[in-house]
């Protein structure tokens, strides 16, 4: 039998419809064994419905004996044959649009589209992708398990179309398909162009909520920094007025020992070189002059009573290795904090000057340790090392970044006035700290 086109299918017969059956030759796309083979000549498709067993791949070159009929659409043959005759390239799929795909000439051609993913539903012999390109949805059939796609995808078919659904939409009776399927190979003729954005409706809410919570969690830890920063600058205006007070105390100290306690050395001394000089007989002037020396000595002691009065209240007791001890026993009271101290024995002699700073910088190192550093024990230990005088204090709470200090926008004022305390004396801070591995400031000074 001579060799028809898909074209030429069904053309008009003056002899009326024809029953004999037709012979074409064409390219294989796609095959549903057992019931059609998929054919592509030149850029045309045709559907042939056989039942005739063998397999065939995409590529194989065929010819077929059927009977044509028309569908929605196009024509197509039906219980037809077919033999292989070659083997040519697999057919690449020509890329169109959906409304192109509507138009129905495209019907049973190897095409691809690009559309976005819908949903996936629940198939037991079949995989069904549900798609859409602009306002029109459409499905694809795979033969193989579910595939892991996220909705919302968009992607690129490539598959045998057939037009769904022909209605009879316009005056001329031209008609159109409603929609389309796509039969789709396997699973690369599935290649995904975009991931669908992470953001969805209800992680959009979620996302407003956790801000909505921040924002309020800002706006209370705001009010808390706040409130502490007045505390903070209440503890700082009463200590500036205290270190005020005591330098103060001081200076009048300094002008008094400097001015009254010479003059009453002085006068002690003259009164001892005139008691060297009375004749043995003058009794009367040596015991008046015995009573001035009581009076000046007498003098001298509420004096000097009166320059320990102005020094640091807590070096009245005892001086800087009994005063700092008791200062922290004093602190880690009521608290869980277990204190250790390590003082030389016997004390060294230092100048008033050192032993006040160094009271001073203690005092500040155990408050840090216990109001901010949460310990479980404090050391503090005063010693003579070869560098010289040093004091440290250990503890093992919290701990915290050292470059936190060189902020000062962060109110570590303690640890400014520290250092100035130390350079006051010559001395040296060295600080050393981890987050979760405590803290250990040490104060050398100079011998």
């Amino acid at each position: 039998m001579p060799l028809s086109s898909f074209g030429e299918l069904l053309n008009f017969d003056p002899a009326g419809i024809a029953t004999h059956r037709v012979r074409v030759r064409g390219v294989i796309t796609h095959q549903q064994p057992g019931e059609a083979i998929f054919l592509r000549d030149a850029e045309r498709g045709l559907l042939v419905q056989t039942t005739q067993a063998g397999e065939v791949r995409p590529g194989d070159v065929v010819e077929v004996m059927g009977f044509p009929a028309m569908g929605l659409f196009i024509a197509f043959l039906e219980d037809a044959e077919f033999r292989i005759t070659g083997t040519n390239a697999i057919p690449e799929s020509i890329p169109i649009t959906i409304r192109e795909a509507l138009q129905g000439t495209n019907d049973a051609n190897l095409v691809n589209i690009t559309a976005q993913l819908l949903e996936v539903p629940d198939t037991p012999e079949s995989t069904v992708l549900v798609l859409r390109v602009e306002d029109v949805v459409f499905r694809a059939r795979l033969p193989l398990p579910r595939l892991s796609l996220r909705n919302g995808s968009w992607l690129r078919l490539a598959g045998v179309c057939l037009a769904e659904e022909s209605t009879f939409a316009s005056p001329q009776f031209i008609a159109s398909p409603r929609t389309i399927e796509l039969l789709l190979r396997s699973s690369a003729d599935i290649e995904v162009l975009s991931m669908p954005s992470w953001w969805t409706t209800q992680r959009l809410f979620v996302a407003v909520g956790l801000l909505l919570g921040l924002g309020l969690a800002g706006v209370v830890w705001i009010a808390m920094l706040r409130r502490r920063v007045l505390k903070q600058a209440e503890v700082i205006r009463a200590k500036v007025q205290r270190e005020a007070t005591l330098e103060e105390r001081h200076r009048m100290a300094r002008e008094m020992h400097d001015t009254l306690a010479q003059s009453f050395s002085g006068l002690g001394f003259q009164l001892d070189a005139i008691n060297l000089d009375l004749p043995a007989e003058a009794e009367v002037a040596r015991q008046r002059l015995q009573t001035a020396r009581q009076i000046v000595r007498h003098g001298q002691e509420d004096f000097r009573r009166s320059l320990m009065n102005l020094r640091a209240q807590e070096l009245d007791r005892g001086g800087l290795t009994e005063a700092l001890p008791e200062f922290a026993r004093n602190l880690t009271a009521g608290t869980e904090i277990e204190l250790h101290c390590e003082m030389p024995s016997p004390p060294p002699r230092l100048p008033e000057s050192i032993e006040s700073n160094l009271l001073r910088i203690g005092q500040e190192c155990l408050t840090n340790a216990v109001h901010h550093a949460n310990p479980k024990n404090i050391t503090l230990s005063f010693s003579r090392e070869p560098g010289g005088l040093q004091l440290r204090v250990t503890d093992d709470g919290v701990g915290f970044h050292p470059d936190q200090l060189q902020h000062p926008a962060n109110g570590h004022f303690g640890w400014r006035g520290l250092r100035e305390r130390a350079e006051q004396i010559h001395g040296k801070v060295d600080l050393e700290s981890q987050p979760g591995r405590g803290t250990i400031v040490t104060v050398t000074v100079p011998n």
